[in-house]
C-alpha cells in the first residue's frame, strides 16, 4: 500500500516515513500547517520546507533538518511555527523568504568586506595609512569576527572584541581598532552589495584618551639605560636609538642602510615612515652614530634593514621592542611608560635644556609650520646636530652618575 503524501504530521509518523531508493526524494505535506512539507532523501535525511507562491512561480524554502533541538535541528512544533510566520509574511506582501535566504547565503563575511575595503584604500590613500590598518585587521579583528557575515554582525560582537582588548590593558589600542571597524562598516554600508542596514560599531563607547604626560626623569633614564644591558644587542640598540633621537619605533625598526648618510651624520627618514608623509632628516649624535655603525658591522652586507626579522627581508615587528622594553622598565622600577613615550622624554628634556622648539620639533618629524617655515630656506642643520649631541651628553652624564652610585652602595 503506497504512503499518502498529505496528512497531519506527527513525530511518530515522520519517524516512520519510508526511505526512497537512490536517487529519489519524496515530499510529504502537513494538513495542520498548510504549506509545510517534509522531504525524505534516499540517504535517510528528513528536512522541513515550505512552498509558497502561484503554481507557475512556486518557491521552496528549506527550514532545516528534522530532529532534536539540542542537536541543532528542528522539532515539528518549531517547524510549524516558522512555517506559519514566513507564510503569513508572504500573504501580507511583506517578504519573500526564499529570496531573503538566497541573499543571506550570498552576503559577504566581514573578512571579505575588510579585504575589499583595504583594496579601495590602496587606490586613494598613502601606503603607511592603509598598511597599518591592514595589519591590525589581520592581527586583532579578523581572527575574532572575520567569519561572521556582515549582515549578521551585531553590536554585541564588536563590543565583545573591543572590551576584551580594553580589559587586557590596551584601551588606546581598542579605540584605534574601533575606528577601523567603524570606518570599514561605514564604507560597506554605502555599498549595497554587502546588504548592511546600519553600522553596528557606532554604539561602542570609546575609552577616554588621556593626554600623554609620561616622560622619564634623568634618574629613571639612567636606570632604564642600564636595565637595557640585560637585553639582546639588537632590541637594546633599537630602544636606545628611539631615546637618543626621539624617533618612533616603526621608524627605527624600518631603518635601512640606504637611508643613512654617515659622513654627513644624517638619517633621511622616508615619507612612508612619517605621519606628515614627507621625508625628514634626523641628525645623528656621536653616540647614535656609534650604535648604528655597530649594527651595520653586525649584520650581513646583503641585509638592508638594521633591525630585521629572520631572513632579513623585512623589518622586525613591534613585539621585538615591546617585550624587552617592558622587562627593562620592570628592572628599573618604571611604571606606565611605553616606547612611544621616548618622544615625549626627548621633547621635554630639550625644552628643559633651553633648546627652542624650532630646533627640536622637526627632529621628531613634525612640521613646524608658520611663516618662518614657509619663507626661510635655512634648515638649522648645525643647531639640530648640536641639539642631539647635548641630549646624548645629558644621558651619558646621568648613566655615568648611576654607575658611580651603584659602586658606592654596600654589597
Amino acid at each position: 500500500m503506497s504512503q499518502k503524501r498529505t496528512f497531519e504530521f506527527t513525530d511518530r509518523v515522520i519517524k516512520g516515513l519510508p526511505i526512497p531508493p537512490k536517487p529519489r526524494q519524496d515530499d510529504y505535506f502537513d494538513t495542520k500547517a498548510g504549506g509545510l512539507g517534509c522531504r525524505v532523501s534516499y540517504g535517510g535525511k528528513k528536512s522541513f520546507f515550505i512552498l509558497y507562491g502561484p503554481a507557475s512561480k512556486r518557491q521552496r524554502l528549506t527550514l532545516g533538518q528534522y530532529g532534536r533541538l539540542e542537536d541543532g535541528r528542528l522539532s515539528l512544533a518549531v517547524a510549524r511555527r516558522q512555517a506559519r510566520a514566513k507564510l503569513g509574511a508572504v500573504a501580507g506582501g511583506t517578504a519573500d523568504p526564499a529570496a531573503e535566504a538566497r541573499a543571506q547565503r550570498q552576503a559577504a563575511a566581514v573578512e571579505e568586506i575588510a579585504r575589499d575595503w583595504i583594496e579601495a584604500r590602496k587606490k586613494s590613500d598613502k601606503p603607511r595609512s592603509w598598511e597599518q590598518q591592514e595589519k591590525r585587521l589581520e592581527r586583532h579583528i579578523l581572527p575574532v569576527i572575520g567569519h561572521i557575515k556582515g549582515s549578521e554582525l551585531e553590536t554585541g560582537d564588536v563590543e565583545a572584541l573591543l572590551d576584551e582588548i580594553t580589559e587586557r590593558g590596551s584601551p588606546i589600542m581598542a579605540n584605534r581598532l574601533h575606528e577601523i571597524v567603524k570606518a570599514m562598516l561605514g564604507w560597506a554600508l554605502k555599498k549595497k552589495r554587502y546588504r548592511l542596514t546600519h553600522n553596528v560599531a557606532l554604539a561602542w563607547d570609546r575609552n577616554p584618551a588621556n593626554k600623554r604626560d609620561r616622560f622619564l626623569s634623568m634618574e629613571e633614564i639612567a636606570g632604564y639605560w642600564e636595565a637595557l644591558d640585560e637585553e639582546g644587542e639588537a632590541p637594546r640598540d633599537a630602544l636606545r636609538l628611539c631615546l637618543l633621537l626621539g624617533q618612533r619605533q616603526q621608524s627605527v625598526l624600518g631603518l635601512q642602510r640606504n637611508q643613512l648618510f654617515l659622513d654627513d651624520r644624517i638619517w633621511r627618514v622616508p615619507a612612508r615612515s612619517s605621519k606628515t608623509a614627507q621625508i625628514y632628516k634626523v641628525p645623528l649624535s656621536g653616540w647614535a652614530l656609534t650604535i648604528i655603525k655597530a649594527r651595520i658591522a653586525a649584520i650581513p652586507s646583503t641585509e638592508q634593514y638594521l633591525f630585521s626579522k629572520r631572513g632579513g627581508g623585512e623589518p622586525a615587528g613591534l613585539t621585538f621592542l615591546g617585550i624587552p622594553h617592558r622587562r627593562a622598565c620592570a628592572r628599573a622600577g618604571i611604571a606606565g611608560y611605553a616606547p612611544h613615550d621616548h618622544r615625549h622624554t626627548f621633547s621635554t628634556h630639550c625644552d628643559a635644556m633651553g633648546i627652542p622648539r624650532l630646533i627640536w620639533d622637526p627632529i621628531l618629524g613634525h612640521s613646524v609650520g608658520g611663516m618662518a617655515d614657509l619663507y626661510s630656506g635655512f634648515d638649522f642643520a648645525d643647531q639640530r646636530l648640536d641639539c642631539v649631541e647635548k641630549w646624548a651628553a645629558r644621558i651619558a652624564t646621568a648613566a655615568a652618575e648611576n654607575v658611580v652610585e651603584l659602586k658606592r652602595r654596600p654589597a
